[in-house]
């Protein structure tokens, strides 16, 4: 019975990819021609007899080829975004204030103040700080906001964490995680307090912002990729 010879040649700058695939199409190979086979694994510079008998002059090595086969897969640069969460205020129905608006604001502390939430979107790490003046409906709905900006824009893997104003500095995690929120929004300041409302209807109307529900919750299907030429604008839209 006939001997079928099955050589697979491997350069020395081949990638796994590569000659995984290579042995793999030599088995494939010698199952089509009836298993009977011989495989030689031959290495470049280190080639069999057997192979190099093959070739009637000295093999001769090419440049060429490509780097490798696997898909490449960049890894995404985050750049941190500072929202302002706050609240709308009807000035004809004073009773209706629990309906809100987020808009990103520049990464700087000065733009913090007491009444309203902020979220800090890191990438892996959300910041939620939540003034002291912040209601427990605003803070909840600031919650909600960080949920859905981590399932839509972070699969949901990155760690939300939770500051509030004047806490207790109790624990090194403490210490640390306001570290790094001062840090990236240019060092720590005094916080002003401020008085300032927005009227419901120009919130609305100058922000291009859709409230939704009793606490003006965005459509989960509108969570986009926040542009970071919109400053002072809502990016929920």
């Amino acid at each position: 019975q006939q001997v079928i010879n099955v050589h697979h040649w491997i350069g020395k700058e081949a990638t796994p990819d590569k000659y995984g695939a290579c042995a793999i199409r030599a088995i494939e190979l010698n199952v089509r021609l009836g298993g009977q086979c011989r495989i030689y694994r031959e290495v470049e510079g280190e080639e069999s007899a057997l192979f190099v008998s093959y070739f009637e002059e000295d093999l001769e090595y090419l440049f060429g080829g490509s780097e490798t086969a696997f898909r490449k897969v960049e890894e995404m640069i985050w750049e941190p975004r500072l929202y302002q969460i706050c609240r709308l205020v009807d000035r004809e129905d004073p009773h209706k204030e629990n309906e809100f608006y987020v808009q990103k604001v520049e990464m700087m502390g000065d733009i913090l103040t007491h009444d309203d939430v902020y979220v800090l979107d890191m990438g892996t790490k959300i910041f939620q700080f939540n003034g002291k003046n912040a209601d427990i409906v605003h803070r909840h709905f600031s919650t909600q906001f960080c949920f859905q900006m981590n399932y839509y824009h972070h699969r949901g893997q990155a760690l939300r964490i939770l500051l509030e104003d004047d806490e207790a500095l109790d624990s090194d995690e403490k210490v640390y995680d306001w570290d790094v929120f001062w840090k990236c929004l240019g060092g720590e300041v005094e916080l002003p307090h401020s008085e300032k409302v927005v009227p419901f209807g120009l919130a609305v109307n100058a922000q291009n912002v859709e409230v939704v529900g009793s606490w003006g919750i965005p459509h989960v299907g509108q969570m986009e990729e926040m542009d970071d030429g919109c400053e002072g604008e809502s990016e929920l839209q």
